[in-house]
């Protein structure tokens, strides 16, 4: 009951030539990007292409193991770095693993089964699992998206993490924040930078405000900034940093100043620069 989160295990060198391992390109100073509606169940699709195996553990939940599949990670990261570029990247965006899936589903093995804080995603594979933000012991069914039933509050303070295991990879520099949210709802004291889900997208809030019930966060852009939660394509009411990439109606833009967007100034404006959708092209472009 809510959006699929496919998630890029990868590995790189910096600049000063350390190794490097990053969640989706970004590193653990990025702006956050998983923001887990409290009372919801997710799907997680860990793609792991590079950097040996990783241990995927999430903060304060437990979840369950779905299946492995193979996948193919030469043609799978040649898209990838073709979309992203060199990472760290700014705002990534998502591939679809499925068109790069080879041989069968594996279901779960024995040791896998039952409720699960971190799990073994191997090297060339993506490993399925499905986390579900309410406490262990809660029925299948017996909680629905907004509503918590934790014995605390965990929408509130510094947020949660999720990371790999392995103290290497976690401290260069896969682990990421992982704060859970609640339902916007109107009449509600809202302080800046709160984010919140509305109808599966997040939204934060610029200035401290107490809503209306009539004016949701899509129709505020005044009040509300949309997070890029989506699957990289250009989407108003974001703000967009200078060298954030989108792909719009199949093209790849890259974006020149620092703005909100507006639904009638889509790309290509003068706040976006078209990019080459090939790799010859971008080296020549940018060499």
């Amino acid at each position: 009951n809510a959006p699929l989160r496919i998630k890029t295990m990868h590995n790189h060198v910096d600049a000063q030539g350390n190794a490097m391992r990053s969640v989706d390109g970004l590193d653990f100073t990025s702006p956050t990007t998983e923001f887990p509606l409290v009372g919801s169940t997710e799907q997680w699709d860990l793609v792991n292409v590079g950097g040996g195996g990783h241990q995927i553990h999430l903060h304060l939940i437990e979840f369950q193991v779905v299946s492995r599949q193979t996948i193919n990670t030469a043609a799978y990261l040649q898209q990838w770095n073709l979309l992203n570029g060199f990472k760290p990247v700014s705002r990534p965006i998502v591939v679809d693993p499925t068109p790069f899936l080879t041989g069968a589903v594996q279901p779960a093995p024995p040791y896998d089964t039952g409720w699960k804080d971190t799990v073994r995603a191997p090297s060339n594979q993506l490993t399925r699992i499905l986390a579900r933000w309410a406490p262990q012991e809660t029925p299948s069914g017996g909680v629905n998206p907004g509503q918590n039933q934790f014995p605390i509050d965990p929408t509130v303070g510094p947020g949660y993490l999720w990371h790999c295991h392995v103290l290497g990879h976690e401290d260069n520099d896969m682990m990421r924040k992982m704060p859970l949210v609640n339902l916007w709802a109107g009449g509600r004291s809202y302080a800046a930078n709160t984010v919140v889900t509305h109808q599966n997208i997040n939204y934060r809030v610029r200035v401290a405000h107490t809503s209306n019930g009539g004016q949701a966060p899509p129709s505020r852009f005044d009040l509300w900034e949309r997070v890029n939660n989506n699957d990289g394509t250009w989407q108003p009411q974001i703000i967009y940093a200078i060298g954030d990439r989108v792909l719009h109606n199949g093209q790849l833009y890259e974006s020149l100043h620092v703005h909100q967007a507006l639904a009638w100034q889509p790309p290509p404006s003068a706040n976006w620069d078209a990019l080459p959708m090939t790799a010859d092209g971008q080296l020549a472009y940018f060499c």
